[in-house]
């Protein structure tokens, strides 16, 4: 008997899921205990991840997990406020994401769709009530104060997908939202164009990553929804993204994709160029087992950058200072991560200061790039430093006591009011 690879892949989901809430479970309530800001804290009952739950013991088919999943779906019903739920049980009948309801109305959606047999007449219709009243919560708010554009998408495209906003999301959690959203309209025969395919557009099949600016959680950047929706659908997933970790709790969202592209080779290493001042530039290789990154940190620098082959140029205009002889201001950074360690020279010798001008060069195992930091435009002094330290989107844990990047910073000396520098990267 052969095996159904898209059955197996659906059931990977809802086993990541249920794996990941039996152990956040509490065995004295049976809810999945977590708070959002301290990990340490487990007195804190989330509606969001217990819904998921209740979503991946409906899809296991086990019969013993669906009666489960409909004692808690009853008890968490409890908790609605006039079509929106509290972040916590414990903050009813108070609703502070005003959201919310929103981001819970896949999981209803998913368990009426799919499993209307199993919920009976009387638990179906409810979920039927409920599903409207979050559509015209959704619609009272938006009056009162727009929505954001990933609420609004949701909303209009699940119910006047005529009117859903023109909407390209930026960050891996927002194309993971638009996908859900996708998915919803389309089981109810309504086509959203190149969602899907965008999506794909930003996503590295071979390094298993999403191409642009993204969370670091330690030495690799932060799992997501958008991890296991991209390895789902290649069938492909990174190591980081099957490791322990929170986002399994919402794996029950995810949906089998019945429409596949073939896919697409990119090249490694993989330039991520963004209009995003904050995020210009960030370079990815290595596999999935184990990924890579360069990232362009350009304090309140404009950016500009131009790519020629595998010469990347950055034109930095540096903001006006408030002294001309202001001491110890770091203009730019490179970071890059610690693992596998590499070997940085200065001009061909070890060393950990530079000046403008100076040749930086990387070696790793199964990479190597230059560095050129050049006066553009005005004049000054800098001093360059390569030091262990943590790039500015690092969320890892315990950061005050270690770090996980290389540093290399420009620091200035005094320099004049208009200034610019060039900072050339050359694989």
């Amino acid at each position: 008997m052969g095996v159904n690879l898209e059955e197996d892949l659906k059931r990977k989901m809802v086993e990541l899921n249920l794996n990941a809430a039996r152990k956040a479970q509490s065995p004295q309530t049976g809810y999945i205990h977590l708070h959002y800001e301290a990990e340490d804290r487990h007195d804190t009952i989330p509606i969001f991840e217990n819904l998921c739950f209740v979503l991946a013991l409906f899809r296991s088919k086990i019969s013993d997990n669906v009666i489960v999943a409909k004692t808690l779906l009853e008890k968490l019903l409890v908790f609605e406020v006039d079509g929106n739920f509290p972040i916590y049980l414990h903050e009813y009948p108070e609703c502070k994401d005003r959201d919310l309801s929103l981001n819970l109305l896949p999981v209803f959606h998913w368990i009426l769709t799919d499993f209307a047999t199993a919920l009976g007449q009387i638990l179906s219709n409810r979920l039927e009530v409920l599903i409207g009243r979050i559509l015209s919560h959704g619609y009272k708010m938006h009056q009162r104060r727009p929505l954001c554009k990933g609420a609004e998408f949701r909303l209009k495209s699940y119910f006047q997908p005529s009117a859903a906003p023109p909407w390209v999301p930026a960050e891996p959690h927002e194309w993971a939202d638009a996908l859900i959203s996708w998915q919803m309209a389309h089981s109810r025969g309504i086509c959203l164009e190149n969602i899907l395919e965008q999506a794909l557009e930003k996503w590295h099949p071979q390094l298993c990553t999403f191409i642009g600016p993204q969370q670091q959680d330690r030495g690799e950047p932060k799992a997501t929804l958008l991890d296991l929706m991209m390895g789902h659908y290649h069938g492909t997933y990174s190591l980081r993204a099957l490791k322990d970790h929170r986002v399994h709790l919402l794996a029950s969202l995810i949906q089998p994709f019945e429409k596949k592209c073939l896919d697409s080779q990119k090249e490694v290493p993989c330039h991520a160029i963004a209009l995003d001042t904050e995020h210009p530039y960030t370079l990815y290789w290595g596999n999935p087992d184990a990924l890579h990154s360069l990232y362009l940190d350009p304090q309140k620098a404009q950016c500009a950058a131009q790519r020629n082959g595998n010469t990347v140029e950055f034109t930095l205009a540096l903001p006006p200072k408030a002294h001309a002889d202001s001491q110890d201001a770091i203009e730019l950074s490179l970071f890059f991560n610690l693992a596998p360690l590499p070997q940085t020279l200065v001009n061909g010798v070890k060393a950990t200061t530079f000046q403008l001008g100076d040749r930086i060069d990387i070696h790793a195992e199964d990479f190597n790039c230059r560095l050129e930091i050049l006066a553009e435009k005005g004049e000054g002094k800098f001093f360059g430093h390569l030091l262990r330290a943590n790039r500015p989107n690092q969320r890892g844990r315990n950061l005050k006591y270690a770090t996980y990047d290389w540093q290399i910073a420009l620091r200035t000396i005094c320099r004049t009011q208009e200034c610019a520098l060039k900072v050339i990267i050359t694989l």
